[in-house]
């Protein structure tokens, strides 16, 4: 079993008050179990992803170990549905390594030990190390 890191992340574009509460999305099959589960991650960029709003249309991934983000569309047109973004910082202490090679998870309430919030989540995501695309071809966003 790998050791467990000093911290761990764990990226929203929603503000939690109080501990973040696990969760279960039964249509996603991302999830390697039917547990509700709050996920985390050693990697702040990994959890920066998580700060990109949903209503955007976009694909996270890595390449040559670096997270990136594809967004569809300008920079300009990003700007309409960007918001707030949060890095919780965790203490591992109830959190598995089990899932994806990045996950943690912990199937009990995890308080944050400090929540650092971005005015913006697309300057978050950047100053965590993401790397940022915005495509406007689409055959470009179909590869």
């Amino acid at each position: 079993m790998p050791s467990k890191p000093i911290w761990l992340y764990h990226g929203s574009n929603l503000r939690f008050t109080g501990s973040l509460k696990p969760v279960l999305k039964k249509e996603s099959s991302d999830y390697t179990h039917g547990t509700p589960a709050v996920f985390a991650t050693e990697r702040i960029d990994v959890a920066a992803l998580f700060m990109c709003p949903v209503e955007s249309l976009h694909s996270i991934g890595f390449e040559k170990d670096i997270a990136y983000v594809c967004i569809w569309g300008s920079s300009q047109e990003f700007k309409n549905k960007d918001g707030e973004g949060f890095i919780y910082i965790l203490s591992p202490n109830s959190f598995e390594k089990m899932g994806k090679s990045y996950e943690w998870q912990s199937f009990v309430e995890v308080p944050p030990r400090e929540i650092r919030a971005f005015p913006s989540a697309l300057q978050g995501m950047m100053e965590c190390g993401v790397q940022v695309y915005f495509i406007e071809d689409e055959s470009v966003f179909d590869m």
